[in-house]
C-alpha cells in the first residue's frame, strides 16, 4: 500500500477548475499549504463544454495524477490532498469531525444557492438575508460556531493544529460573502467570532497569502479571500 501511496504522489499533479475560488478551493489550498507541487489549470466558462466528456463524473473539479489516474468529486479530491499532506488527522473520531464540517458546509452553500431561485431580484435578495441571518442557513451557522467552540482550539476547528476542517471553514464560509451569491451580508460572521478566527488562521497562513498575492486574475472574489488575513 505505501508504495501504491508513494507512486500515486510521484511527478506533478493537475488539478482543474473554473477560475474562481468555489468548490475547487479546499484542494489548492490544502496543496498549497502542504507544499505540494502541482499544476493549477483554471479554465473559463465557455470552455467548459468541450472539456467535460474528460471529467470522471462530468463535473468540477477533478484531479489528474502524474499516471493518468483521475479524482472527480470535490470531497474525494479535497481528501485526497490533504491526506497527502498531513493535513487529515490519522484519528478516525477526529478524522470524522473533518468530513462532518465539510459535508455540512456544503449543505449550508446548497441551502442558499437554492434559496430564492426563480423570484425577482428584489425578492430573492430578501430571501437570501433571512435564510442566513434568521432562517435554516443561520441555524446551521450557529451548531457550526458551537462545533468549534466544542471540537476546536486556538483557531482551529478541530483540535488545535491545521486540518481540512480548517480549510473546509476558509473555504466555503468566504465564498458565501464574497458577493458571489446575491443578498448575502458581508459582515454575516460578525456574532460567530470562532468561525472567523478560524478563517483567519487558514487566511494567514504563509502559503495562503503568498498564494493569494501571486493571483493575476482581476476578479474581485479574489481580493476577499485575501483580505480574510486581516479580520
Amino acid at each position: 500500500t505505501n508504495k501504491l501511496t508513494q507512486e500515486t504522489m510521484e511527478g506533478k499533479i493537475k488539478f482543474t477548475y473554473f477560475g474562481i475560488p468555489g468548490r475547487g478551493e479546499p484542494t489548492r489550498l490544502a496543496l498549497w499549504i502542504g507544499k505540494k507541487e502541482f499544476e493549477d489549470v483554471h479554465i473559463e466558462f465557455k470552455d467548459w463544454a468541450k472539456l467535460k466528456p474528460t471529467a470522471p463524473w462530468g463535473t468540477l473539479p477533478f484531479l489528474e495524477l502524474a499516471n493518468g489516474k483521475k479524482i472527480g468529486q470535490t470531497r474525494s479530491c479535497t481528501r485526497f490532498a490533504c491526506k497527502s499532506t498531513g493535513l487529515y488527522p490519522e484519528d478516525p473520531y477526529q478524522a470524522a469531525l473533518c468530513d462532518d464540517i465539510f459535508d455540512i458546509l456544503e449543505d449550508v452553500q446548497k441551502i442558499v444557492n437554492d434559496t430564492g431561485k426563480g423570484q425577482e431580484k428584489e425578492d430573492k435578495l430578501k430571501a437570501r438575508k433571512e435564510v442566513v441571518t434568521s432562517g435554516k442557513a443561520a441555524d446551521l451557522l450557529k451548531k457550526i460556531e458551537a462545533f468549534i467552540s466544542e471540537n476546536g482550539k486556538d483557531g482551529h476547528a478541530v483540535g488545535n493544529k491545521m486540518t481540512m476542517a480548517d480549510i473546509a471553514i476558509f473555504s466555503y464560509g468566504t465564498m458565501l460573502v464574497c458577493g458571489f451569491f446575491d443578498g448575502i451580508p458581508k459582515d454575516l460572521y460578525s456574532s460567530y467570532p470562532k468561525l472567523n478566527a478560524v478563517r483567519k488562521t487558514v487566511g494567514s497562513h504563509p502559503q495562503v497569502i503568498a498564494r493569494y498575492e501571486a493571483e493575476k486574475s482581476e476578479n474581485p472574489i479574489w481580493k476577499v479571500f485575501s483580505s480574510v488575513k486581516d479580520l
